[in-house]
């Protein structure tokens, strides 16, 4: 997962140059003041493996996106179906399918982005396994959003604290239902996670997150236009995006759906459509 609120917010990075707690690596130009915003990376990991791919991390650096990705350290597996999310200075990687068809797993690796290259460190697990999960974060914590383990279905919500990140994860509410394969996004206060697989059926359902007592049932939402899954989301602070997936398998569309969050208990509104039909895609965004 993703949003605004990932690994690569300017949000973030402004909070943190004004609270004087922050890590860059040496690569980076930023200043203060003024700032430079001529540094900027964004990273992939994982993936279906062809041969041994499936453990590879990217780099694409915003400055110079048309040039190829650069390869650089490997996660501590081959895994695919898995999520990721972080903060200004780490990314996490966490659960998945192993190579092949293989079990899923909860292991979480972490990325620093000061040395990039190396080997990953192994953190805290997530607390069930599972794949086709989303995941979001604020600068403090992740947090890992239901997930599949064929054929089971979770409603869980896991949440890692980036400052102790060694532990393993933290069970917080439970989603309203059980849900895979959706779209999550959000702002610094709550998380819409919508659509997905619910036991095997599609759903329209969207439920919302609140942060700050994140121990307590996710609250349902108004949903989506239609029940879909496999696709994802992004957003800003006002609004959310639903773009892609599956209404039914093997056909693909291609509507864009959007939620207020002033008013997300109403109906998601349908927006201009993708160029094409797609599902199983990724998405993130900046703020505005």
């Amino acid at each position: 997962m993703a949003d605004y609120r990932g690994i690569f917010s300017l949000q973030q990075l402004y909070e943190e140059q004004q609270s004087d707690n922050w890590a860059i690596a040496e690569e980076s130009s930023f200043t203060k003041p003024p700032y430079n915003l001529n540094w900027y990376y964004g990273y992939q990991g994982g993936g279906h493996p062809s041969a041994s791919l499936g453990s590879g991390i990217n780099r694409i650096d915003f400055s110079n996106d048309d040039v190829q990705a650069s390869r650089r350290g490997n996660l501590s597996n081959i895994r695919y179906g898995g999520a990721a999310t972080g903060n200004a200075t780490y990314s996490y990687y966490s659960l998945g399918i192993l190579v092949g068809h293989g079990p899923a797993t909860t292991v979480t690796d972490r990325i620093d982005y000061a040395n990039d290259t190396g080997a990953v460190a192994p953190k805290g697990n997530a607390t069930v396994q599972g794949y086709y999960l989303q995941a979001t974060s604020t600068p403090a914590y992740g947090w890992f959003v239901g997930r599949g383990d064929y054929p089971t279905y979770y409603s869980r919500v896991d949440r890692i604290d980036f400052a102790s990140d060694s532990t393993t994860f933290s069970t917080r509410g439970n989603l309203a239902i059980n849900q895979y394969a959706q779209g999550v996004t959000g702002n610094q206060t709550y998380a819409w996670s919508g659509g997905g697989s619910k036991s095997g059926t599609r759903t329209s359902e969207v439920n919302r997150i609140q942060y700050s007592t994140d121990t307590s049932t996710a609250s349902p939402k108004g949903p989506l236009t239609a029940a879909k899954y496999s696709f994802n989301a992004t957003g800003n602070n006002d609004y959310g995006w639903w773009g892609g997936g599956y209404t039914t398998w093997p056909t693909a569309i291609s509507v864009i759906d959007r939620i207020d969050y002033s008013n997300d208990t109403a109906i998601a509104s349908a927006r201009s459509n993708l160029p094409y039909s797609t599902g199983y895609i990724s998405a993130t965004g900046n703020r505005y």
